[in-house]
């Protein structure tokens, strides 16, 4: 990882702006900004996948659509409908309302909450599951987490220096 992180607005204690480069080890590239002051964004969450065939984007604000882009060909906008062809199960599990209603950041918590208790209830009943397919993260995942912040603020102070992340493969 290479980062770059910067105070704009005088007095505040952190960073107000932050943006790291990630190279993984097959050789593509991503990028993570987070920024406390791009004027007129409301806590906007912007994720977009660039491929060799297309790209996916998907943004907080518009959270029921998400877009698919190919050269030459128009824009595919996939829409939150659980009856959809395009949605499967896990999908449509999701939906806690009914299409045309928007689901917002209370029923994203509701679906983390409803999958950790279904995970309770199957290691109560002694069932197996793996933590690899669970949609809410585990101390696992806190632990690269922090190990991802702790190795953008050391490359950022080492003026955007190339800084090894810790894979997950090679925990203890």
């Amino acid at each position: 990882v290479s980062a770059n992180l910067k105070v704009f607005e005088p007095g505040r204690a952190l960073d107000d702006y932050g943006h790291a480069v990630i190279r993984f080890k097959e050789g593509a590239l991503g990028t993570v900004t987070a920024s406390q002051i791009s004027h007129g964004r409301e806590n906007d969450l912007f994720i977009e996948i660039d491929g060799t065939k297309g790209a996916l984007s998907w943004r907080q604000e518009e959270p029921n659509v998400m877009t698919f882009r190919r050269n030459g060909q128009p824009h595919a906008l996939y829409t939150r409908d659980p009856n959809a062809p395009h949605m499967n199960d896990a999908g449509r599990a999701a939906c806690r309302l009914p299409s045309g209603h928007p689901e917002a950041f209370f029923e994203a918590f509701a679906n983390i909450y409803r999958c950790a208790y279904d995970d309770m209830v199957k290691r109560a009943g002694g069932e197996k599951f793996s933590q690899l397919e669970t949609i809410y993260p585990n101390v696992a995942d806190g632990v690269d987490g922090m190990n991802f912040i702790q190795q953008c603020v050391a490359s950022s102070a080492q003026n955007g220096a190339w800084l090894t992340l810790a894979h997950p493969a090679q925990r203890k």
